[in-house]
């Protein structure tokens, strides 16, 4: 198990399965082809002892739900409705994703890891080039014992 192999899974699987979401990116993207989308980077990882046959490796990525405001300046030009949209749509988004990889058939994403440990999850406001959007940061810790005799 490796990064690239996770975070692939973890695209191919909110691709096709997170619908409201019009795209799904592997970096930090810059100019997206619409909104609501996803960028998932990798965070962190740990490798621990588990057994003197196993250690227990977790691989974090940084799963960002973004929906765009408006393209001011500053945050409090932006009207509150469109603030409000945005975060129904946000809400809605977060609760699809959380109760996706809660579900007993996805936390081994097909067998490819363990288990995905519980999703946190935190909301944001950034400022990027292209203007204000709103978000939500959900932290994925995917889990693999690996056998090291």
């Amino acid at each position: 198990m490796s990064f690239v192999i996770v975070k692939k899974e973890l695209i191919n699987r909110l691709s096709a399965n997170i619908t409201r979401l019009q795209e799904v990116y592997g970096y930090e993207v810059t100019t997206p082809n619409g909104w609501p989308i996803a960028t998932i980077v990798r965070s962190d990882n740990e490798n621990d002892f588990n057994t003197n046959t196993e250690n227990m490796r977790t691989f974090a990525f940084r799963l960002t739900l973004r929906e765009q405001l408006g393209q001011e300046n500053n945050l409090s030009s932006i009207d509150d409705t469109v603030k409000e949209r945005a975060e129904r749509i946000l809400d809605a988004l977060t609760d699809e994703v959380i109760d996706y990889f809660d579900d007993r058939d996805n936390i081994t994403l097909g067998g490819v890891i363990d288990f995905l440990e519980p999703i946190p999850s935190s909301g944001i406001y950034l400022q990027t080039p292209n203007g204000w959007e709103r978000g939500a940061v959900i932290i994925i810790k995917a889990h693999k014992i690996k056998d090291i005799t």
